[in-house]
């Protein structure tokens, strides 16, 4: 894939060279800087999974990114999906990257954009959530006991197969045609989640629909 990219960048330059300004020549060099931002994004996805990433952890309030992605997000949605957000109030701070905090949450939405060909209902929630010792074997291993904020992203989509609910977040491995997907949104979520300290959880029914729930830690003293 990457290397793709590359032919087309270096393709588009020779080709550059031999034509006067011009239409075409225009188109060629906007083919080239597409490309070129499209290897910057694979480059950073491939770095998020192998959680090196560089990041930029700032105190954020999700519920606040959530709204001001709300008209984006809408926009990505066709007419036949709704789109309903419950934010809760008083949510805890969280320290993580905003860029790849909102790359997260729009690869999940159009992700469920995709589930839902015929049509349904998508809903972004946030809540803070405590974690007992008690609780974390619900919720697995490489979750640290504290104060998170979870932000579930459901929708009533085709869901996913039991059988392939364990291969969702291996690098590559996509149900969607090779084309229009790399395979690595969700490795990318994965690996943010993992190396700013919370993880990401799926819950799936096949014709029902799936719940992506991410995790952050909560960066206020108090609630910890």
């Amino acid at each position: 894939d990457f290397n793709n990219l590359l032919a087309v960048i270096l393709g588009n330059l020779e080709l550059i060279q031999e034509v006067p300004e011009s239409e075409e020549r225009d188109e060629m060099i906007a083919d080239a800087v597409q490309a070129t931002l499209r290897g910057r994004d694979l480059t950073m996805n491939m770095l998020s999974f192998a959680r090196r990433a560089p990041l930029d952890p700032k105190e954020l309030n999700l519920n606040l990114v959530v709204s001001e992605m709300e008209g984006m997000l809408r926009r990505t949605l066709p007419e036949n999906i709704s789109f309903k957000v419950a934010l809760s109030d008083n949510i805890w701070p969280v320290m993580a990257d905003r860029s790849l905090t909102e790359s997260a949450i729009l690869n999940l939405v159009i992700n469920a954009r995709d589930a839902m060909d015929r049509g349904g209902h998508l809903t972004i929630e946030t809540t803070n959530i405590d974690l007992t010792e008690d609780y974390l074997g619900d919720y697995g291993d490489d979750l640290e006991p504290g104060a998170y904020v979870m932000m579930a992203i459901t929708d009533t989509g085709a869901g996913i197969e039991a059988d392939l609910l364990g291969n969702i977040f291996e690098p590559f491995f996509t149900t969607k045609p090779i084309a229009s997907n790399s395979g690595l949104g969700l490795s990318m979520v994965q690996g943010f989640m993992v190396q700013t300290g919370g993880a990401i959880r799926v819950y799936s029914e096949p014709d029902v629909g799936t719940t992506f729930k991410l995790f952050f830690q909560s960066a206020s003293a108090e609630t910890i």
